[in-house]
């Protein structure tokens, strides 16, 4: 009975560090695809990063300037790259410092892997520090920002502010 007991304990915990490897949402993918969607300048999954009241405030403006203008929020952002060139910023490292609500399983930070695994499902908010970098100008920016976890996914909360470090 104890062997099966750890049998089926490995072959969960095996297939909860593949759902967070290949499927479930991280800081780290949010990170990755706020700035995408900042550098590309993507309207729609920059809003995707954020919490559902700002997706929601961000969807009635939308909707608010398509009423009075007669198009789409998006239609305008999709000119943005004709006016301004499209940033050539690189991501050099996405590293989450630090999270909250994983009180008792310290004990795991040892093995990373399983922590961030137990952190995606467990953690309430972390604190992300992320460098990008342009070749072209040389200039590198390194910044933290907090993420919290709403139900399954990591979003960006509405009033989250940018700190450079």
């Amino acid at each position: 009975m104890a062997k099966k007991i750890a049998i089926w304990t490995a072959v969960l915990c095996a297939a909860a560090v593949c759902y967070y490897q290949f499927f479930a949402s991280t800081p780290q993918k949010l990170t990755a695809d706020y700035i995408d969607a900042t550098m590309n300048m993507d309207y729609k999954k920059l809003i995707g990063c954020f919490d559902p009241a700002t997706q929601s405030a961000m969807g009635g403006v939308s909707g608010l300037v398509s009423s009075f203008a007669g198009f789409e929020l998006t239609d305008i952002m999709a000119l943005a790259p004709l006016v301004q060139e499209k940033m050539d910023y690189q991501i050099d490292s996405i590293e989450v410092v630090s999270y909250s609500g994983m009180e008792g399983f310290e004990g795991l930070s040892g093995l990373p892997v399983l922590y961030e695994a137990a952190a995606a499902f467990l953690a309430e908010e972390a604190e992300v520090v992320f460098t990008v970098s342009s070749e072209e100008t040389g200039q590198t920016s390194t910044c933290q920002m907090t993420v919290k976890r709403y139900g399954m996914e990591w979003l960006i909360p509405g009033d989250e502010d940018l700190t450079y470090l």
